[in-house]
């Protein structure tokens, strides 16, 4: 009996040595431009990946696959993007969260240098990075130019998603990261020409909303498939929402729904939980 316990407890033992023994691997392995992201919804395809990591930066190259030995028939991807920062902010931010236009959490880390694929000579289905960048304060060089943010010049024109994508990677805009908790509500029973920014117009006057903190699930077809999330950068602001819009009939004699985001403990790393019914 005692050799059997001291059997199990050394097993666990090890076991636990081995984790940390991969975070430690995982925890030095050089930033690059290639990220690998796990626990992916089994139904996602290439594009819905592409739509729903572009926010985050520029994406050069990118392929799914179905993710070995995970539970529930979940998928795993690469990315190349435009840049190591663009990559490392996602690592640093993402990992353990839920991203733009998904439901749950996902793994983020950067790709090792052993073993073949991706590579800065590929052709890249998606384009090339260009675009504009912006820099943080600080980093914005000599010559009065320190202050504030400064979008970098790389001769091209930029868009105004360029300068979203950048002011968002590099958290200066109040309020920092989103991320679902207890500030958060998810609303369900939405038309389906709901686009986001209907959301913010609808959620905006109750108070801030975190950046990034607006989403709604889009079908196969671009329309929405009734539901969207709402992150707010306090829990007062939440609940009044939801006091005020739940049950909200509209003209079409529906019924909104609005209820409250709440973690339950169930895992590691923000985002994870379910709503209130």
């Amino acid at each position: 009996l005692v050799s059997a316990f001291v059997l199990a407890h050394s097993t666990r033992e090890l076991g636990e040595n081995r984790r940390v023994e991969r975070q430690l691997v995982e925890a030095m392995v050089e930033p690059s431009d290639h990220v690998i992201i796990g626990d992916l919804p089994a139904d996602l395809d290439e594009q819905g990946l592409k739509s729903n990591f572009e926010a985050y930066g520029t994406i050069k190259w990118c392929k799914l696959w179905d993710g070995k030995g995970s539970k529930g028939g979940k998928k795993s991807a690469m990315i190349e993007f435009a840049s190591v920062e663009e990559a490392t902010w996602l690592v640093e931010n993402l990992n353990g969260n839920v991203p733009l236009g998904l439901e749950t959490p996902v793994s983020v880390k950067f790709k090792s240098k052993s073993g073949g694929g991706g590579g800065k000579n590929r052709s890249s289905p998606y384009g090339g990075g260009g675009g504009c960048g912006v820099v943080p304060p600080g980093m914005a060089g000599k010559g009065g130019m320190g202050k504030g943010v400064m979008l970098g010049m790389t001769g091209e024109a930029c868009s105004i998603n360029d300068v979203w994508k950048g002011l968002l990677r590099s958290k200066v805009l109040p309020g920092g990261s989103w991320a679902n908790d207890e500030r958060t509500v998810v609303v369900s029973g939405l038309p389906s020409d709901t686009t986001e920014f209907d959301l913010l117009k609808i959620f905006s006057p109750f108070g801030a909303i975190l950046p990034g903190g607006v989403r709604v699930k889009l079908k196969d077809d671009g329309t929405a498939q009734g539901s969207g999330m709402v992150n707010f950068a306090d829990l007062e602001t939440a609940v009044t929402a939801t006091e005020t819009l739940n049950n909200c009939m509209m003209p079409d004699g529906r019924t909104l729904r609005v209820r409250q985001f709440t973690d339950q403990g169930g895992g590691k790393g923000k985002g994870k939980g379910k709503a209130q019914s």
